[in-house]
């Protein structure tokens, strides 16, 4: 009997990671429906040990507070019931209890891994998508996209966006001890967001991996456990590393100088204006239009196009007003704690691959939210982000649960 249990358990959990592999490559264009039917799956499925908690309210909360002012602002649309009612709290109590239900650690890394080469694979094909495409000849001054399940063009943000946890993970495996293959194997991952990054010529993504290769590397050099000796020779080596570099781009060796300057990424780089973001958020917030239109509606003209403030917060703002913003802000905070909290824990109990992967991936997030439309430029993005900040929640909760139980044994 206790053999056959295990087999039904063994394929249902198959089924999840499957199912959860589907959503974040976007099989044949049916994330929501995947994410539906997924998600109510697993709370059905795991509905016997599943506790609402009230981080989970505060997502409960947000999603119908969301749903509703957006309905008030632009109508009812079937989708938005997914988008906006169900997704957000669904995403994150699916991560959470996916780890709480199982072996904390390898759920974890099981679920964040599988969310990461889903979204990884699905901007890779749509590079290939838009290569084969006929708008590929508008590549020479137009920045554009092709989604590969739907064949039409897409924002280069919406692709871009997919190689946050990829770049995520990549960086914190590079500056963690564990197996060269798994370093091969990140560099790789690497070395292909940045070229994917800079052929569609996505800056906010070479300024995200720019962070956090400088956080994870600042991290490896305060670990105590990392020999002196070690630290010194990669500083060394990268000095040598930027010295030659800059020597041979200098003298322009091989012309390489003149190439780097045709490529698009360097002269968004080097010429286009580096602070419109900026620009857009101060001349949103200083007109006050958030406290004109509590309830949002798109209706600020500082916006962007007059929809978009490229910020997560403020679009929230601008969209449906003040309630779920301030809700939005309150889960934030909780979360970062979260997060910065579990690092922490994992640290103190010897898990340095985990707790670098915690941190990294929850920076990840943090900055792709600050400068882009996340719930609309990929709503479903969005609902993994929420998956992978539910999941350090379970993380954390079964190791506390675990120095209770072992404290209680002590006494």
């Amino acid at each position: 009997m206790s053999i056959l249990l295990n087999k039904r358990t063994n394929a249902a959990n198959t089924i999840t990671v499957v199912g959860l592999f589907l959503f974040s490559i976007g099989a044949l264009n049916l994330s929501g429906q995947i994410f539906f039917a997924l998600t109510l799956y697993f709370f059905i499925r795991k509905s016997k040990i599943i506790v609402i908690e009230k981080q989970d309210i505060i997502l409960l909360l947000f999603s119908t507070s969301y749903f509703v002012i957006y309905t008030f602002n632009f109508g009812f649309a079937v989708k938005s019931l997914i988008i906006y009612l169900w997704g957000p709290w669904a995403a994150y109590l699916f991560g959470k209890w996916f780890v709480l239900s199982d072996n904390s650690e390898r759920s974890f890394q099981e679920m964040t891994n599988t969310l990461t080469v889903g979204f990884f694979l699905h901007g890779v094909l749509n590079l290939f998508a838009y290569l084969k495409s006929d708008y590929y000849a508008q590549y020479a001054y137009q920045r554009v996209s092709v989604d590969f399940w739907r064949g039409d063009m897409v924002s280069v943000i919406s692709t871009g966006l997919m190689f946050t946890f990829a770049v995520a993970l990549s960086t914190s495996i590079l500056f963690s001890h564990c197996g060269f293959q798994k370093k091969l194997v990140a560099l790789v991952i690497l070395l292909t967001s940045i070229f994917e990054a800079s052929f569609f010529a996505y800056r906010t993504m070479i300024f995200i991996i720019l962070v956090l290769v400088a956080f994870n590397l600042l991290r490896w050099l305060r670990d105590s456990s990392v020999r002196i000796s070690g630290k010194a020779l990669l500083i060394g080596l990268a000095a040598l590393f930027f010295v030659a570099i800059f020597a041979i781009v200098f003298l322009n060796a091989f012309e390489i100088q003149d190439e780097l300057l045709s490529l698009k990424i360097v002269r968004r780089l080097l010429y286009d204006d580096k602070s419109s973001r900026f620009k857009t958020w101060i001349s949103y917030l200083f007109s006050g239009d958030w406290l004109r239109y509590p309830f949002g509606g798109q209706k600020s003209k500082f916006a962007y196009h007059g929809e978009w403030v490229h910020n997560l917060w403020l679009d929230i703002l601008n969209k449906v007003g003040l309630i779920p913003f301030v809700i939005a802000v309150i889960f934030t905070i909780t979360s970062i704690r979260s997060a910065y909290g579990a690092a922490v824990r994992m640290k103190k109990t010897n898990h340095n691959l985990l707790s670098n992967q915690i941190a990294s991936l929850g920076l990840g997030a943090l900055l792709i939210c600050m400068p882009e439309p996340v719930v609309d430029a990929n709503p479903y993005f969005f609902f993994a982000i929420l998956m992978l900040l539910g999941g350090i929640k379970g993380l954390e909760c079964s190791f506390c649960k675990k120095d209770t139980a072992e404290s209680e044994r002590r006494f």
